[in-house]
C-alpha cells in the first residue's frame, strides 16, 4: 500500500524526502534500510530494490515535521476505514 501512496507523490514531495534524506547520517540511513529490510523477510516478502525504496522514501517523509503537510494533501492516506 505506501509503494503505492508513494508512486502517487508529487515532484515537491519527493524534493523533500530527497532533502530529509541528505540531512541524515551514514548511520542513521543504514539503520533505516536495516529495519525495513528485516520487516519485509519478518514478512516472508521478496528483497526487492525498488519496493525498499519507496518504503524508505515513505519512512523519511513520514517520520518528520513534513508529515503535518502529507496529511493536509493527502488526508484519505491517513485515515483508517
Amino acid at each position: 500500500m505506501m509503494a503505492y501512496y508513494v508512486d502517487q507523490l508529487k515532484t515537491q514531495e519527493l524534493a523533500e524526502a530527497k532533502r530529509i534524506e541528505v540531512l541524515l547520517t551514514r548511520e542513521e540511513r543504514g539503520q533505516i534500510q536495516s529495519t525495513v529490510s528485516e520487516s519485509l523477510r519478518t514478512l516472508g516478502i521478496p528483497w526487492d530494490y525498488e519496493l525498499i525504496k519507496k518504503l524508505i522514501t515513505w519512512y523519511h517523509l513520514t517520520h518528520s515535521p513534513y508529515r503535518d503537510q502529507l496529511e493536509r494533501d493527502h488526508p484519505d492516506w491517513f485515515t483508517a476505514p
